[in-house]
């Protein structure tokens, strides 16, 4: 988990360090990236935590993350995709021939008004075997 997290992390703050490279920035954007760069220094955190042995506090936050990574969406005007490590999603697209897809991506955010062409709902079945992967290892760690 340590170095997954860390160069998820890593990877997520260079890419969002490129993407400020472009220029000219609206001033809108720079709240986007700011929740960007606080949840992709808060998965380098949680590999630093796993490897300073805080187990515990790299669990926690882990959890919190992973969770936020379970359901992408875009739907009715509104949509979310965090991906702090490697997603594997199933997605259902509602448009008029609907279909479903499976998508594999990098560490990525995505926080932004829908486009009504391209509504989905989606499962990461990473982010769901990392989650329950880590509450085992936390109900291990409360057993000791």
């Amino acid at each position: 988990m340590t170095y997954y997290h860390m160069i998820a992390g890593l990877l997520g703050l260079m890419i969002t360090f490129l993407l400020l490279r472009k220029l000219p920035i609206p001033s809108d954007t720079w709240v986007l990236f700011f929740i960007q760069t606080i949840l992709f220094c808060l998965v380098f955190y949680c590999g630093y935590a796993f490897m300073n042995k805080d187990y515990k506090r790299g669990i926690i936050l882990s959890i919190f993350i992973n969770v936020l990574q379970v359901i992408p969406f875009n739907i009715d005007g509104i949509g979310f995709e965090f991906i702090g490590g490697v997603s594997a999603s199933l997605k259902y697209f509602f448009a008029p021939s609907s279909f479903g897809a499976m998508e594999f991506s990098l560490p990525d955010f995505n926080l932004a008004e829908a486009v009504a062409s391209s509504e989905y709902f989606g499962v990461n079945f990473v982010a769901l075997l990392i989650l329950i992967g880590l509450f085992r290892m936390l109900s291990g760690l409360k057993k000791s």
